[in-house]
Formats: structure tokens, C-alpha cells, sequence
């Protein structure tokens, strides 16, 4: 498959996952209240849960965000260079344009979609030093 069919792939998995986490948030509550454990427990998890929720949402719908402008950005790179068809060349994995202008736009896309990685890669970052901090706060909770 080319890329703009890979693309589109990436586009459709979006599409399909990106309403799941909220809707298996919204899930555990039901799931909860016929479990068999007692109801204080019960009540405890579901505050714990609850005043995490949002928070847990808002970041995967950042990296959903995050995902789907790289999409665009990528979007954007293959109609510039399916238009620019003829004005440059390869010469080895380097594209040669003819004009200066159009290898500056070019360069400004890669460098757009440079920036769109490193948003990635933060965000990674922080949601693994939040997971880190979350298991250090259940430790301390178990060591009472």
C-alpha cells in the first residue's frame, strides 16, 4: 500500500478507538456495583476512579489530537509533493527540488512534522512519569 492508503488506515483506527476510553470510563461504574466487594470498598474505588477520570480522558484525547494532526501534516506533505510531480528528483533518499521555494516549503513541512513527533515523545513523557507517580502514591497507600 502507498501512503496515502496507509494514511488513510491511520485515519480510520482514530476514527474507530477514539470514543473506546470514554466509553469504557463511563462503563465502570455499572461494572462496579454488582461486584462482590464490600460497599465502603465499592464507594472508595469509584471516588478514586472518579477524581481521576477526567484527567485520564483530557490525555488521551491530547494524544488523539496529537495523532490526528500528524495525520493532517502528513496529509498536507503528499498533495504538496503530488502537485510539485516533475519539479523535483531523487537522488538517493534526498529530494532535490528545481525551485528554492518549493524545497523551502518542503523543509517546513518535515519541520512541522518534526514538531508533531516531539509533542508525541512529550507526551509519552509525561504519561509515564504520571504512571510512575500514580504507583508511587498506591505504594505509600499500602505501606499505611
Amino acid at each position: 500500500p502507498n501512503g496515502k492508503q496507509r494514511l488513510n488506515r491511520m485515519r480510520e483506527m482514530l476514527d474507530r478507538y477514539e470514543s473506546k476510553p470514554k466509553q469504557g470510563a463511563d462503563e465502570i461504574p455499572l461494572k462496579i456495583n454488582p461486584a462482590s466487594m464490600a460497599e465502603d470498598q465499592k464507594r472508595e474505588f469509584l471516588r478514586g476512579f472518579n477524581s481521576t477520570k477526567d484527567k485520564g480522558l483530557a490525555d488521551i484525547a491530547e494524544f488523539f489530537q496529537i495523532e490526528r494532526s500528524f495525520a493532517d501534516k502528513l496529509d498536507e506533505l503528499f498533495n504538496y509533493m503530488r502537485g510539485r510531480q516533475g519539479r523535483y528528483r531523487f537522488t538517493g533518499s534526498q529530494v532535490l527540488f528545481n525551485s528554492t521555494s518549493d524545497a523551502n516549503i518542503y523543509n517546513q513541512h518535515l519541520s512541522d512534522i518534526r514538531t508533531i513527533a516531539q509533542r508525541e515523545d512529550a507526551w509519552r513523557v509525561k504519561m509515564q512519569r504520571q504512571g510512575t507517580d500514580q504507583i508511587d502514591q498506591m505504594q505509600k497507600l499500602l505501606k499505611r
